[in-house]
């Protein structure tokens, strides 16, 4: 089953292999909110690399015994990956972070942008309706952002939608 281990660097899972196409692991992973999940393979998965990353809302580290291993962000998009000239690569990644929906909130983040500069990064993908800001200073976490300019959580938008769509499919009286 899933687990999760704190640690200075932070909350570590692991996949190992076929593990990948189960969803009942990822869904218990994703309710144990890992920074990062670490998978160990022989066999690529093609998109559940970028599905794992993106559900968990962590960083998917890949070691393959072939090419296509690397890093995937929270997005599902690549941050570096191995190529088939070398089995190595080296990335950082910033761990002070928050997915957000896009909607409701994208009218916030050039202000964000403005105000903050080079203290956050806020990247926001065209095909993909969520949106992830981190905070690349010690003065403020991705989370004071998130307060000062109240701004909704993916995970919140989503649990307010699904109360609401239960609401409305209550009899009437």
């Amino acid at each position: 089953g899933p687990r999760v281990f704190d640690t200075t660097i932070g909350r570590l899972g692991g996949v190992i292999c076929f593990d990948q196409k189960f969803e009942r692991l990822r869904f218990g992973y994703r309710d144990l909110n890992p920074d990062i999940l670490t998978f160990a393979s022989a066999y690529h998965g093609g998109f559940l690399q970028q599905q794992w990353a993106y559900e968990c809302k962590c960083y998917y580290l890949t070691a393959l015994r072939f090419y296509g291993g690397g890093v995937i962000d929270p997005l599902g998009q690549p941050v570096k990956l191995n190529t088939n000239y070398t089995r190595t690569m080296h990335a950082t990644i910033n761990l002070d972070r928050v997915l957000l929906k896009r909607g409701g909130n994208s009218h916030k983040f050039p202000l964000i942008e403005k105000k903050y500069q080079d203290e956050v990064t806020v990247d926001v993908p065209s095909y993909l309706g969520a949106a992830l800001i981190h905070s690349n200073t010690d003065a403020r976490s991705a989370m004071d952002i998130v307060e000062e300019f109240e701004l909704e959580l993916f995970d919140d938008y989503y649990a307010r939608n699904i109360r609401e769509n239960e609401e409305n499919r209550r009899p009437r009286a």
